[in-house]
């Protein structure tokens, strides 16, 4: 599951856009997640509930608005006295209202509060401007892509497919097939993977998916964070909530027995994160 995220100037924008996305998806059977935000705030509370896109389409020629961001009343101009003759002010003035500079600095502010509240370069930027120019200083909030107005479905398409291999390449992704469609699940996703019969059921925050295999087989493809704490599945530490020595809850409230060989183990594992 790939988490494409896009901070929309309008309902039409986003829409548009979704609606690219979802048919890149379709037509590559990949399996997207689309999330749309119009404020600031509605993003940094998905980072909170760590609904952290791959992916994020960032809108530049727009100011990125808090919903708590109290109305901006634009002043009466008045000359400071700092020494300058009053036509240097205004000239100084009209440059520091340039569309440009301001476009910028509010998509660098947004950019470099994610890289910072992330801690990592795995999200992906992709931003949309009107012009070329706007990618002046863009460059510190280390962007996968820069894409010019007006839009085209083709262009869209080819940033997503580049986007999507470095997030393929930089997250670890579980892989399996049912039927004819492929699935890469994210492995920091994943809560647990439960053995019934012939059939693996895998535990996403999103829902479940089921494929054909065998669960000893799963283990040798997982990293350490995945524990076997017994015969029938194997948990990811990452996302236990509770523990006691015979059994553990994971975060979305399914309760686990560990057996008894396994329980040494699990508990040093987990006590020593």
């Amino acid at each position: 599951m790939y988490r494409i995220g896009i901070m929309e100037r309008s309902v039409e924008f986003g829409t548009r856009l979704e609606s690219w996305f979802l048919e890149y998806g379709e037509k590559m059977r990949l399996p997207l997640e689309i999330c749309r935000w119009k404020f600031e705030d509605e993003l940094m509370a998905a980072l909170d509930d760590n609904r952290i896109p791959d992916i994020l389409f960032l809108e530049v020629g727009d100011k990125v608005i808090s919903k708590e961001q109290p109305a901006v009343r634009r002043s009466i101009w008045a000359p400071k006295l700092d020494g300058r003759t009053r036509e240097a002010q205004l000239h100084h003035r009209k440059a520091s209202e340039d569309g440009t500079e301001g476009i910028n600095r509010a998509g660098i502010a947004l950019g470099k509060k994610l890289r910072e509240r992330l801690d990592c370069t795995s999200l992906q930027l992709i931003y949309i401007a009107p012009r070329r120019d706007f990618y002046e200083g863009l460059v510190q909030t280390q962007p996968m892509d820069l894409l010019i107005e007006p839009l085209t479905e083709a262009r869209v398409h080819s940033s997503l497919r580049k986007a999507i291999a470095v997030v393929k390449n930089k997250n670890e992704r579980f892989y399996f097939k049912w039927g004819k469609d492929s699935f890469f699940l994210p492995l920091r996703d994943i809560l647990y993977i439960c053995s019934d019969c012939r059939k693996l059921q895998i535990k996403v925050p999103w829902g479940e998916y089921e494929y054909n295999g065998n669960i000893k087989d799963v283990k040798g493809e997982l990293p350490e964070d995945f524990l076997p704490i017994h015969r029938s599945y194997i948990i990811n530490k990452n996302h236990v909530k509770r523990y006691e020595y015979e059994y553990l809850e994971m975060m979305d409230g399914m309760v686990f027995s560990i057996s008894r060989p396994n329980r040494p183990m699990v508990r040093q594992i987990l006590l020593d994160r």
